[in-house]
């Protein structure tokens, strides 16, 4: 039988942070997206991988963090980002892709690309587009991967709108948004704070037996639990080989397909 244990306990802090109560408006939203991911709990023999689970917090349409239309970013959004702060750390990549760029090209008959990892609200792809711009070594295509229409939109209009008021409007052309990596693909990847947005299976590792983390729900206690089942996929177990050899029993570690990461 799979082991269960509570979901919202497990790995919390000592003493829980103090939060803003929220608003009539964001509760209702909080309620509609919890019936979401039990309705996909329920379909699916009352559980879940973790990173089923993730993947809908973060990205249901219309009720995920990143879906649901709210700011993210900035003053008036949940957290800041080094972007947003300055246009220095923006401008200290530009240079290194510009390095980059240019011994791409030297290699690719004068061709090479930028790909951006979820690019928040656009301002790093900006500062680094208008930099690279300045010195005369743009990409052919700046590519911007994201999984949120709410955050393409704000994107766009962003760059738009900037690109505009500094007489770089027809740099918006480089611009592409993509849903998925490109088969051929020669220049930068860039990626800032992106990880912790990637949905991930967690795997937990006791007494040499390899568990995947699934959620589950209680509905007499009206909460998310933890299911750890056994799992014998290939993946998981080739991330067990490398991490037994690092760590002890008791582990929990995110996976993304062949690589894990430990939490």
């Amino acid at each position: 039988m799979p082991s269960k244990e509570n979901f919202s306990q497990v790995n919390s802090p000592n003493q829980a942070p103090v939060l803003p109560e929220p608003s009539a408006t964001e509760l209702e939203h909080s309620h509609n997206l919890k019936q979401e991911i039990i309705q996909q709990i329920q379909q699916h023999d009352g559980k879940i991988p973790f990173e089923h689970f993730m993947q809908l917090a973060l990205y249901a349409p219309g009720f995920g963090y990143y879906s649901a239309g709210t700011r993210k970013f900035g003053a008036e959004g949940d957290f800041i980002t080094a972007p947003e702060i300055s246009p220095i750390f923006s401008q200290v990549l530009a240079i290194q892709s510009q390095q980059m760029l240019e011994q791409v090209k030297q290699k690719n008959n004068d061709t090479a690309d930028i790909l951006e990892f979820g690019a928040g609200s656009g301002k790093m792809a900006l500062e680094i587009i208008i930099f690279l711009s300045q010195r005369d070594s743009l990409p052919n295509n700046y590519y911007i991967l994201d999984l949120s229409a709410d955050l393409i939109d704000r994107q766009k209009t962003f760059l738009q709108n900037e690109l505009k008021q500094r007489g770089k409007k027809d740099l918006f052309e480089r611009f592409t948004w993509i849903n998925q990596l490109p088969s051929d693909f020669n220049g930068v990847i860039l990626a800032n704070e992106v990880l912790d947005a990637m949905p991930a299976r967690l795997i937990k590792i006791d007494k040499q037996q390899l568990y995947e983390r699934f959620v589950g729900f209680d509905e007499d206690q009206n909460e998310f639990i933890w299911i750890d089942q056994k799992t014998d996929d290939k993946h998981l177990v080739q991330s067990q080989k490398i991490i037994q050899s690092l760590f002890t029993h008791g582990l929990t570690a995110e996976a993304y397909e062949n690589s894990c990461y430990i939490s």
